[in-house]
This record gives C-alpha cells, structure tokens and sequence, in this order.
C-alpha cells in the first residue's frame, strides 16, 4: 500500500575469502567451467564444491552458571505530629538498565581465556559453547574470520534459540552451520550442525551454509554474498540483503535451496520461510556460465514471499527437481518483486541478450505462484524439459505474454501483451509506480489502475490475506503485490 518499502539498514561486505561454493549448472547446450562435462539437453546436473576453513576447537565443559543475589532492605518511622501528616510523593520506581550479555565476542578476544561474565571470545563457537538456552551473545563490532557453528547438544534441547546480536561485524569469508562431510552422501551424511540459533545484524562477504541437520534457525537484517540450505528444517531468513554475487571469479555461491535427500543428507529441507529480502546482481562475468540468484531443487512446505528480486542471470528463481528422490510439496511464491533477467551464453557487459524467464518451472510439482509483479518483459517459463504439476498460476501482474508454461494452470492474471487461463487480461504497460527493472522498482500499483480489485476468485489459491507491505487484502483483491 504504501510507496515505501519498510527496509532495515543494509551493510555489504566487501572481503577475502572464507567458504567457497562453486556450483555448476547446465542446461541444454550450456558450457560449463573447465573440465566439468557438458550437459545434455533435459538434464539437469547440480555440483557443489566448497572449502571450509579449518578449525581446532576443543569441546569444553557445560557452561556455568553464574547467580548473583542482591538483597536491599529499607528501614524507617513517620515522625508524631499532632497536625495532619504532609502529603508525600513515593520516589518515581527506577530500571535498572539490562545486564551486558554474559557471553561476547571480540575481534581482539582470545578462546582459550573467555569466560562468561568475563573476558570475550574470539569465535563464535566458543562463545556458543559458554552460552545457555534463551540467551543473546553480543558480537562487538569488527572484523573477523570466517566463522563455522557446530552442534551443542544441551543447546539443541532448548525451546528457545541463542542470539548472535552481530550488528557492526564483519565476516571476511563466510559462516557455516556444521560441517560438510566430503560432499556428504547416503554413506556419510553431516550431522553436526547446531540447532535453535539466530544471528542477526551480520555483515559477511560469501556464503552462510546451513548442513545438513540444523533445525529451528532464523536469520535477520543480515548482508552477505548468499545462502545455501541442505537439508536443514524451521529455518526463516528474512529482511536482509544478498548480493552481488559474480558468476566468476566466485566469491560467493547462489541463493540455494537444495533437497536434502537428493544430496545425501539425513533431513530432507522442509519449513523454510524467505521472507522481506533483497536479493541482487547475481550476474554472468564469464561468457560460458549460468548463473541465477536463487536456485532450488526441492523441499517441503516452502515459502517464498515479499522479497525484491532483480539484476539476475539468467533466471531470478529456478525451481527444478534434482532427482528421483527430490521434489516439491507445498511451495508457495506470493508478493514478491522480480526484476529483468539476461544472458544466457553471454554477458550483460559484452551485450549479452535480454530474456523474458524471471520464474522458471524447470520441473515443479505443488506449488502455487500468486499475487507477484513481474517487471516489464518478465514471466513465468518452462525451460529445459521437466515436467511440471499441480502449478497454480495466480493473480500476478505478468510483465511479457507468449506460450503458457507447459503443466501450469493460469486464472485471474494480468499479462501483457497477451492472455493465458480462465479469468486474464491483457494490459499495455505495467500500472507501477515505477516500471524499471533494477534497483529503482517500485511495483506498488498507480492510482486507479485495472489491477485494483481484478482478482474475483474464491479459491483458496486466490484468497491472499496481506501484501507486499503486510498491509491485508480485501475481496474482491487487487492484482500484483501491492493492494491499495
């Protein structure tokens, strides 16, 4: 509704390397890197490669509690007085302000001498190890390594997650949640990753990694170069900013959500929510790559929802099962913002062609993609042979016509150029505030526009209770993200 998007501050990190993450996409006739196998036409290969930085840690005892009682008494009589006792006013009541954290980190602090209540760590890890259920670990500004999070089984009991209030630090690499098992695989799956975590206010420069097991982690206003989830559960990631990522040289990898099962891991990923992002530039700087911003092979009760989406080669979402044991169940892709797609074979900067391919189905089964706003030339595709089910196509603002999807259903979509399903409309221009396709979009509807109460469906597909802004619909709703 409004013209302004709620955005928290964002910080981009800009540093040396820590985690690597080369993944290697095909499609078609695509080349890929040098000495991978090209990939055939109807074929889909995903190859993850990664160095971690080595760590030594020693795990420590359970952590102390430390508690500390302060009695105060007060004591004292009212005068006799034969005339009316004075009118007196209590002392307003004071709060005390909150304790510092028991547990920090420092870029100066040293692991073998923090305690709690005491001198600070200097990884994240020892400082986890210190910490106790519910509680916010304070992460001093500064500059720091990479960083990797193991499990503490104490830790993973809790009902509530540690804190790593991070705002004003900086990773020089990337953060992972447990280790990768050289590749992992049925045979050697990883599950050591930590569970019920937050991290909030981070700045890093490559990927954070969640492995495996990881259950019940949320990340916010955070600013990195990308995302991997492999099998983790109950994750939420949400405002915060990913990107520029480069196709090459590599620093960071894309916005992955990976099956769990297809990669060999214990859990499949399920009940991941992607939510009030942006997430950009994710582009080709070597003619022969394939690059998108977010990647996603399967998982179970998925939801991707409110984000802005733009500057992306060559898909801005790709959803596409990753073999016989992957899929798809109950994705959903609603209020989001998708921006202009370009290259495949080439480069923007050497003129490299536009496409019209911001969502593609690839090989889809359950989901529903509904009240989104495409940039101008922008639409929903079907490339590279996959079969696609059960996709509902619903009340988005659809900025390029031509050939439905192949195995999607449309209803109620404003397309244009053209018209797809039961209930569309072909329109000639998109009705934004502003129509560009980059970082200046403004997908929030112009007053008065045909998309205002154009969605009369009942379905529950069509019945999207809030907006982009988390501003709530009404029936009849409007088209698009925005609801005025």
């Amino acid at each position: 509704m409004s013209s302004q998007i709620p955005r928290r501050k964002r910080r981009l990190a800009a540093a040396s390397l820590g985690i690597l993450l080369v993944p290697v996409i095909g499609y078609g006739a695509a080349t890929l890197a040098a000495g991978e196998a090209t990939v055939a036409t109807e074929t889909f290969t995903n190859v993850v490669t990664y160095t971690i930085p080595t760590e030594t840690e020693t795990e420590t005892s359970p952590p102390v509690t430390v508690t500390e009682t302060v009695t105060e008494t007060e004591t004292g009589t009212q005068p006799t007085t034969t005339e009316p006792p004075p009118t007196t006013t209590e002392p307003p009541t004071t709060t005390e302000p909150p304790p510092s954290s028991a547990v920090t980190v420092s870029s100066s602090g040293n692991d073998t001498a923090c305690t709690r209540n005491g001198p600070p760590c200097l990884s994240f890890q020892r400082a986890y190890q210190l910490s106790e259920c519910g509680e916010t670990i304070d992460v001093l500004p500064g500059s720091y390594p990479a960083m990797t999070l193991r499990e503490i089984p104490a830790l993973s009991a809790c009902t509530a997650n540690v804190v790593f209030d991070a705002d004003g630090a900086t990773l020089n690499g990337g953060i992972a949640f447990g280790d990768n098992n050289a590749g992992s695989g049925p045979a050697n799956p990883d599950t050591n990753a930590p569970d019920r975590l937050t991290i909030r206010g981070l700045a890093y420069s490559r990927t954070m990694v969640m492995w495996g097991d990881a259950t019940f982690i949320t990340v916010e206003d955070v600013s990195g170069g990308s995302v991997l989830i492999q099998g983790a559960q109950d994750v939420t990631i949400r405002d915060s900013e990913f990107g520029p990522c480069p196709s090459f040289p590599e620093v960071c990898s894309r916005f992955f959500i990976l099956d769990g099962f297809a990669e060999g891991e214990p859990t499949r990923t399920a009940r991941i929510l992607v939510e009030g992002n942006t997430i950009h530039d994710y582009t080709i700087t070597r003619a022969s790559d394939h690059w998108e911003c977010v990647f996603a092979t399967g998982g179970q009760d998925v939801t991707i929802r409110g984000n802005k989406v733009f500057n992306c080669d060559t898909y801005d979402l790709v959803m596409g099962d990753n073999g016989a044991s992957a899929g798809f169940s109950r994705w959903i892709v609603e209020n989001n913002w998708f921006g202009d797609t370009c290259c495949f074979g080439g480069m923007r900067s050497t003129g490299g062609t536009s496409r019209e391919s911001a969502v593609n189905l690839y090989a889809l089964t359950d989901a529903v993609i509904r009240f989104n706003s495409f940039a101008p030339g922008q639409k929903v595709t079907n490339e590279g042979g996959g079969s696609v089910s059960n996709v509902r196509i619903v009340g988005n603002l659809l900025g390029a016509a031509g050939a439905c999807a192949s195995g999607a259903t449309y209803s109620f979509n404003l397309i244009r150029g053209g018209t797809c399903g039961t209930g569309s409309m072909s329109i000639v221009s998109m009705p934004y505030v502003n129509a560009s396709s980059a970082a200046a979009m403004d997908f929030h509807l112009l007053p008065g526009s045909v998309a205002e109460a154009f969605v009369t469906g009942t379905s529950s597909d069509a019945s999207l209770d809030f907006d982009f802004d988390g501003e709530p619909r009404q029936a009849p709703r409007d088209a698009g993200s925005d609801e005025r």
